[in-house]
This record gives structure tokens, C-alpha cells and sequence, in this order.
């Protein structure tokens, strides 16, 4: 949902519920696993997302934002990321086992 102001956008992201001024396409099963369908979230949000889950548990377990929501490994994320201002920024690190499991 995005809201005008000063002739800038302003995007609520529907993971973090925060206000952003992008968002990013997330397919909801990667597209590797032959996705199409879609779903707009903030940046960091995305790179978390795909910093904790492999392509393949995302095809098979979170594949829509109601389960991604209800992700036991996303909650402690959401609890931090909720405190955050919109224009927030961190860096991350790919763990190993996103990494090697495509």
C-alpha cells in the first residue's frame, strides 16, 4: 500500500508492517523452482528471508505471506525489524547452510 507525501512514495511493508520508500518483488516460491507469483516486502525483509530459508523450503513451507508470517525462524527478526525506523539499513551474512542448499 503506498501513501503520497511531498511527491515521494511511502510503502508499508506487509512482513515488518513497516513504512519503507521501495519494495522489492519476492517471489514466493523462487523462481529456480519455476515461481511466478509475487509478493512486494521491504529490502531488508527480502534479504532475511533468503538469508534464512533454502529456495527449496521456501517452495515447500513458506510459499505465501500468511505462512511466511507464521515462520517460528522469522519472529525473532520481526520483533527486531517492528523497532526500526523505515530507512533503517544492516548488512548481512549469508549463513553456511543457505548458502550450500539451493
Amino acid at each position: 500500500m503506498a501513501q503520497h507525501g511531498n511527491s515521494s512514495m511511502i510503502y508499508k511493508c506487509p512482513l515488518c508492517d513497516r513504512n519503507t520508500a521501495s519494495l522489492e518483488k519476492h517471489h514466493l516460491v523462487p523462481k529456480l523452482k519455476g515461481g511466478k507469483d509475487t509478493l512486494e516486502i521491504c529490502n531488508l525483509c527480502h534479504d532475511q528471508i533468503h538469508m534464512i530459508f533454502t529456495n527449496n523450503e521456501l517452495r515447500d513451507d513458506f510459499h505465501s505471506l500468511e505462512l511466511l508470517l507464521q515462520a517460528k525462524q522469522l519472529q525473532s527478526w520481526l520483533k527486531f525489524i517492528r523497532k526500526k525506523p523505515g530507512n533503517y539499513n544492516i548488512r548481512f551474512k549469508q549463513s553456511n547452510r543457505t548458502k550450500r542448499k539451493k
